[in-house]
């Protein structure tokens, strides 16, 4: 079992967290004449509430509460469109993809508030779902049935959007103020300048490539196909587009606020799988900033990584495939494990395999050795 958390730790922790966007740590020695390095007057609110596992009701409530905290919806007219953007990457579950209650949750409040209509819409990454002007392979629709988020907008009366559905041509084509590192223009769902206002709905998980996939990583599900291989094409700016892509004016301009279910985290691997460290208090975060809201939901991840999955790393059987914790698969002495990455995890090698890969990897010393290396 997991080990228990502190909620005053945490929320030194996230207080911490919250305070660096002001005072940022610096490499150089700094004197107290030095003015912060952010924009004057940057006075960044995040809201947080916590969660009491198995309380009926209580999700909603602290959604709401914290919501209501983040925004007065001033912004937000009678019949306006709001587009939630979801994050489903792949037909697994929350936390891997966004919180199918946190969805219904967000999506009725907004009706309550005004709205005249919501949509709920993204496009899920390019090794599920192909999409060229040519071809057409996958389905975000069907992934977002898999995980939830397509029924959960609809029990709603929210319209899901699978952004590949409106064809090839239904992008439009943005530029990153200021150049940026993307070197031409970013093709982005025409669905993002159609709605009114924006509100995002991440997740919080650890990723294999980006560290961490949360608010900033969730702009990624706007790109088309080409514009998704350009930002994978160097690795050495890949955040920094990925960021900048939170910045093209069709989303700037529209993003009022981001909302996150951080009640279960996925601390290791992602985006697609990993561990997931459910807390006994979870934690729901609201922001109309979207930097203040990654600190602290980078904090909450960093802070489930280390203390919520530290009993796991040393208790549950791993899988040798992909790392995550592997269960078997129905009850008695079978030694095949189902895995988030396969249907099944064969068993350890007999020794007349291990014998059979010692004899091989013998032999090539004894060539090596012979060759002089």
């Amino acid at each position: 079992m997991a080990p228990s958390l502190s909620r005053r730790a945490v929320l030194r922790g996230l207080g911490a967290s919250v305070a660096s966007l002001a005072f940022p740590l610096r490499l150089d020695a700094v004197t107290a004449s030095d003015p912060p390095a952010v924009c004057e007057g940057y006075r960044p609110h995040v809201a947080a509430g916590w969660v009491p596992a198995g309380e009926p009701g209580a999700f909603e409530r602290a959604l709401r509460g914290v919501v209501d905290a983040a925004t007065d919806f001033a912004w937000l007219a009678p019949g306006d469109r709001v587009l939630v953007k979801v994050a489903s990457n792949s037909g697994s579950r929350f936390p891997a993809t966004s919180s199918p209650a946190a969805l219904f949750a967000l999506a009725r409040l907004l009706y309550a508030r005004g709205a005249g209509t919501v949509w709920v819409g993204d496009q899920a990454g390019v090794h599920l779902v192909h999409h060229t002007r040519n071809e057409r392979k996958g389905s975000t629709r069907a992934l977002m049935q898999q995980n939830g988020l397509w029924q959960a907008a609809a029990a709603a009366g929210a319209v899901p959007l699978a952004f590949e559905e409106a064809g090839y041509d239904a992008y439009r084509a943005e530029r990153v103020p200021g150049g940026g590192h993307w070197r031409d223009e970013v093709w982005i769902a025409r669905a993002a300048a159609e709605a009114d206002h924006i509100v995002y709905l991440p997740r919080v998980s650890h990723h294999t490539l980006a560290f961490a996939t949360l608010g900033l990583k969730l702009g990624v599900g706007w790109l088309r196909e080409d514009s998704r291989l350009e930002l994978h094409r160097d690795a050495d700016s890949f955040a920094e587009k990925f960021a900048q892509v939170n910045r093209l004016p069709a989303i700037a301009d529209r993003l009022r606020l981001v909302v996150t279910d951080a009640t279960a985290v996925q601390t290791t691997f992602g985006p697609d799988f990993g561990y997931v460290a459910r807390p006994a208090a979870g934690l729901v975060l609201a922001s109309a900033d979207l930097v203040a809201h990654e600190f602290v939901a980078h904090r909450w991840l960093a802070w489930t990584r280390a203390e919520a999955t530290h009993g796991a790393w040393r208790t549950a059987a791993w899988c040798r495939w992909c790392g995550v914790p592997a269960r078997p698969r129905a009850p008695g002495p079978s030694r095949r494990r189902t895995c988030a990455a396969r249907s099944t995890i064969p068993p350890s090698p007999t020794p007349a395999v291990r014998a059979a890969g010692r004899r091989r990897r013998s032999r090539s010393s004894g060539w090596t050795a012979r060759r002089g290396r």
